[in-house]
């Protein structure tokens, strides 16, 4: 009985070896050895290394890694786009405006929804692909604007835009009226040097929302007097 066990315990070693030994395939993995944990270092097809614990690797469940697992399970725009950061990182664009539109509890809200901009995709991912369509990558700089800023998000109202592109396309965007002409203050501010995403810039266009304050009050001052003298008169 007992050297029945023996033949028993020796096969099962014998199958642990062979399954573990260099060049032995399962699935799209292929063995390379063991490295110094004793895991079971191993290649797949897809040229990615991943290294799996012997008993995990023993009942058979692993036979690809994770990337590969992942890309069969894809969605369409997934594997258009191809680069996972580029989907997640555009998914999370596509959340960030749906919810500024749609969640009252959003701190932006009152600038979107709460002004009637609504999200207009079929759904997130059709905003994620009409990004990747204009050229968005991961790593890419650019922030996505509203051409209309009074329009709502939708493919044809959407584009890439740089920092000092989408201060100017603003809202609130601050101007300079020079007496001949209507400047940006962001156009200004960048011929001498100042980015628009700048805590100067920032401190600037406060000064010169004070300083339009103030000349608005001169000229109310002055209206009231010249009013003055007019009844006097």
């Amino acid at each position: 009985m007992s050297s029945k066990n023996d033949a028993s315990v020796c096969v099962s070693a014998t199958t642990r070896m062979m399954t573990m030994s260099q060049g032995w395939r399962v699935g799209r993995l292929e063995v390379q050895g063991l490295n110094r944990n004793d895991d079971v270092v191993c290649v797949c097809d897809c040229g990615e290394t991943i290294a799996v614990e012997q008993d995990q690797w023993l009942t058979g469940k692993v036979y690809q890694c994770e990337s590969c697992t992942e890309w069969e399970t894809a969605s369409p725009v997934q594997r258009i786009i191809a680069c996972q950061d580029t989907y997640e990182a555009l998914m999370s664009r596509a959340a960030g405006a749906r919810d500024r539109c749609e969640n009252p509890n959003n701190e932006s809200y009152g600038d979107y929804g709460g002004r009637g901009i609504r999200f207009l995709f079929e759904d997130e991912e059709h905003y994620a692909a009409v990004l990747w369509a204009l050229g968005w990558r991961y790593g890419d700089e650019r922030t996505t604007d509203r051409i209309d800023v009074d329009g709502h998000y939708e493919p044809e109202n959407v584009r890439l835009a740089t920092a000092s592109e989408q201060v100017r396309n603003r809202r609130v965007s601050v101007v300079v009226d020079t007496g001949d002409e209507t400047v940006s203050l962001a156009d200004l501010a960048e011929q001498h040097g100042i980015s628009p995403r700048s805590p100067e810039y920032s401190r600037l266009s406060s000064y010169v929302a004070r300083t339009k304050q103030q000349a608005f009050n001169d000229i109310l001052s002055k209206v009231a007097e010249l009013a003055e003298h007019s009844e006097a008169a």
